[in-house]
C-alpha cells in the first residue's frame, strides 16, 4: 500500500475531510490531496506530526513493514529524502523518515531506490539501500553519488569504477550510459545492505532477461571502458574494421 493510500485510510476512519485535515496539519488543502494521490511527499515535521496524530509509527504511515525479528536488536537510520545542497549530508534537514535496521549493520543513512538502472545488481524500484558514509569511493562499489542541482543535490546510486584515471557511474542495466564521475560528483556513502519492502513481480524478471541478453557484452564494454574508450571511438573503429574488410573481399 502506498503512503496515499495509508493516509487516506487513516483520515477516513477518523472521519476527516481533506480540509478538515489540511486544517489541523495546517496545510493547504491542495497538498492533503497531492499526498493522497501520491503527487507528494511530506516534509520531516509534517510526517511527524501526522504519525502523532494518528497515533501510529512514522514506518506505519510510510508503509515500511518490518521483517526483522523483533528480539534482534535494531536502531533507527534515516531514509534522505530531498538532499539540500550545501548542508552537511546527516542533518535532519535532508530527512524523510526513519527505519528500523539490525544493529550489527554499521550504517549511517538509508536511500530509497528510483528507477531500474541496478536490476542487473538485484535491487529494484522501492528498495532501501543501507549506506555507510564515505567521502572515497572505490572502484567496484555501489556509491551514492551527489551532484548538485540548485539548492538540492541529486543522489544517484551506481557501481563506481576508476580505469585508467577516468573515474565512471556505471548502471546495472545496458540501457543506461556511463556517468563521467568527473562532472560534479562527489561521493556520500558506499552500500552495506539492502531492505525490502514487497516481493519482486514477474516484470522484474523479464527486465532481467533483458540484462541477460547482453551479458556476452559486458566483457568488450568493460574492456574498452577501462582503456577509456568512448562508444563513439568504438564505432568508429568497427566502421574502420568493415571498410577494411570489404575492400579486401572485393579484391
Amino acid at each position: 500500500m502506498t503512503f496515499g493510500k495509508r493516509l487516506r485510510n487513516l483520515r477516513l476512519e477518523k472521519d476527516l475531510t481533506q480540509a478538515e485535515l489540511a486544517r489541523l496539519m495546517g496545510l493547504g488543502e491542495s497538498t492533503v490531496s497531492f499526498y493522497e494521490a501520491d503527487k507528494r511527499k511530506p516534509d520531516f515535521d509534517t510526517l511527524i506530526k501526522l504519525a502523532e496524530h494518528f497515533n501510529v509509527s512514522t514506518d506505519y504511515i510510510l508503509g515500511i513493514k518490518s521483517l526483522l525479528n523483533k528480539s534482534i536488536p535494531t536502531v533507527q537510520l534515516p531514509i534522505l529524502g530531498s538532499i539540500r545542497a550545501g548542508i552537511p549530508l546527516l542533518v535532519e534537514e535532508n530527512y524523510g523518515g526513519y527505519i528500523d535496521v539490525p544493529e550489527d549493520i554499521r550504517a549511517d543513512f538509508v536511500l530509497e531506490v528510483v528507477g531500474n538502472s541496478m536490476i542487473g545488481a538485484g535491487i529494484l524500484e522501492g528498495d532501501y539501500v543501507v549506506c555507510r558514509a564515505a567521502e572515497e569511493p572505490q572502484t567496484g562499489q555501489i556509491v551514492v553519488a551527489l551532484r548538485n542541482e540548485g539548492s538540492i543535490s541529486e543522489a544517484t546510486i551506481k557501481f563506481y569504477f576508476n580505469g585508467n584515471g577516468s573515474p565512471c557511474l556505471r548502471a546495472a542495466n545496458p540501457d543506461y550510459s556511463d556517468i563521467d564521475y568527473k562532472d560534479g560528483y562527489s561521493c556520500a556513502g558506499h552500500m552495506v545492505a539492502l531492505m525490502r519492502k514487497d516481493a519482486p513481480g514477474y516484470q522484474v524478471y523479464k527486465e532481467y532477461l533483458a540484462v541477460k541478453d547482453s551479458e556476452e557484452w559486458t566483457e568488450v564494454i568493460e574492456l574498452a571502458t577501462s582503456n577509456g574508450l568512448t562508444h563513439e571511438q568504438i564505432k568508429s573503429i568497427i566502421e574502420g574494421q568493415v571498410e577494411i574488410a570489404k575492400r579486401l573481399k572485393g579484391k
